[in-house]
């Protein structure tokens, strides 16, 4: 085989072995600055990556606290609120009693002068009433008996029979 002729000659041998020397110096250098180079890469790639890991894990904890602070203002404004709606709850329960206690005294008085002058009326009819009586009794007797009759006493008999 010829190719296997180049072991027998010297010269041809150390040129080869120059040229694989010089071929994996070369590579051994070409690994060795892409290593360095892939290493520093990575470097950076991993402080980006903790970094952006450490500022999301910082703004997921001001995002809770800003959460808690949240939950407890609407807490508080709950609770004012309540407190607001109770006390305008409790006026208006006031002014309605209050409104509710004058508009029964009201009532009372209306009632009271209504049944007064229903009284009034009730007496005034009545001594009308009497009076009309009388005379009828009076004209009854004058021309059923053809009798005059006293008209105090014929009064007083009509008032004693109504009150009777």
């Amino acid at each position: 085989m010829p190719q296997f002729d180049i072991l027998g000659d010297g010269t041809a041998m150390g040129l080869n072995l120059l040229w694989f020397i010089i071929t994996f110096g070369l590579t051994m250098l070409i690994v060795s600055v892409g290593l360095r180079r892939i290493e520093t890469v990575r470097s950076e790639r991993d402080a980006l990556t903790s970094g952006n890991i450490d500022r999301a894990q910082n703004l997921s904890d001001e995002a809770k606290a800003m959460m808690a602070a949240y939950e407890e203002k609407m807490a508080t404004a709950r609770s004012e609120a309540q407190t607001i709606i109770k006390a305008a709850s409790d006026e208006a329960a006031a002014k309605a009693a209050e409104a509710q206690a004058k508009l029964a005294a009201d009532l009372a008085t209306k009632q009271a002068s209504v049944e007064k002058a229903i009284a009034d009326q009730t007496s005034a009819a009545l001594s009308e009433l009497s009076d009309v009586a009388s005379d009828t009794a009076q004209i009854a007797a004058s021309q059923v008996l053809g009798v005059k009759l006293d008209d105090k006493k014929l009064t007083q008999a009509v008032k004693e029979l109504g009150n009777g």
